[in-house]
């Protein structure tokens, strides 16, 4: 594989994801580095590290599908992955990625990891920013686990009537007649470089087009419309 090459190794029945078929590591050693390999060394795993967190919805908690605690009824439930088999280098898109592939979700862009319930921002720039575990520190224990929110569906099926040459950073790109995909909730989220000053926010779906790709897309504007939807069965 070249070195650039992304790697699924979440998803179920990818490259190294059973003992059936695992990837195979190549290494080119010096005759030296034969001559101490000869030596046959007992590998050691690394003692686990767990990071603790609490699945919920966009409505509410919910029971994680292999919770610390099974006879609890505690709430919030509280489950914990294993730090080492998180790839590094620890991004927070990583560890979400894990949990999702865990408690069974299909992964989503609009997932989101937040320090704790109480706070109100999740953990931006999840591609970049690392989850470095301190002792007593957020995640480190049950008593501070994170808080993971999985996010709705989308499932309705919407056709782009008219759409607008202009994009904004964060969201889709698209054309007229592009099917896309949304969960149906309106959203306010401010709309970064837009001319107008009057509305810096904008009422917005979360989205998803063909290819996969995610972002929102606008309902409307006020001085122009952006992009309008319909129903795709109403329109045959």
């Amino acid at each position: 594989m070249n070195d650039t090459e992304r790697v699924s190794i979440l998803t179920p029945g990818g490259p190294g994801s059973t003992p059936d078929e695992p990837m195979e590591l190549v290494v080119k050693l010096s005759f030296r580095d034969r001559q101490r390999s000869s030596t046959k060394k007992q590998a050691m795993s690394p003692k686990p590290r767990y990071i603790y967190y609490s699945p919920y919805t966009e409505s509410g908690g919910i029971r994680a599908a292999y919770p610390i605690n099974p006879d609890a009824e505690d709430s919030p439930s509280i489950a914990r992955i294993d730090d080492n088999l998180v790839p590094l280098p620890h991004t927070v898109d990583s560890i979400i990625r894990c949990i999702s592939y865990v408690e069974g979700f299909p992964y989503s862009f609009w997932h989101r990891l937040f320090i704790d319930i109480t706070n109100e921002s999740p953990i931006c720039d999840t591609s970049k920013t690392r989850l470095t575990l301190t002792s007593g520190g957020p995640g480190s224990m049950p008593e501070r686990p994170l808080t993971f929110v999985q996010a709705a569906e989308l499932k309705q099926r919407k056709l782009i009537n008219h759409s607008s040459s202009r994009h904004y950073p964060g969201f889709l790109s698209v054309n007229t007649d592009d099917i896309i995909y949304i969960d149906g909730v309106v959203r306010r989220e401010p709309v970064t470089g837009d001319a107008s000053k009057l509305l810096p926010y904008r009422d917005v779906y979360r989205a998803r087009d063909n290819a996969g790709k995610e972002g929102f897309v606008m309902t409307s504007g006020y001085f122009y419309i952006i992009v309008c939807v319909n129903d795709v069965d109403s329109l045959r």
